[in-house]
């Protein structure tokens, strides 16, 4: 599989790392990735990525091991 190939968890996953990216745009009130400061848009991404790895992280427990 290549690598910008996602699997069906992983495209679960993504999803959820997306909410976690518009609650925090919710949060700062700026929906315009050129309106971030840099402070910002660090911490848009480190939200999108730790969403993203908690729902893997669930979503791998919760997978049958077969």
């Amino acid at each position: 599989m290549r690598q910008e190939d996602f699997t069906r968890i992983e495209s679960l996953a993504s999803h959820e790392g997306g909410h976690a990216l518009e609650a925090f745009c919710e949060e700062i009130g700026k929906f315009d990735f050129r309106e971030f400061s840099q402070a910002e848009f660090f911490e848009a991404n480190r939200r999108m990525v730790a969403g993203y790895r908690s729902a893997l992280k669930i979503k791998l427990r919760d997978e049958a091991p077969f």
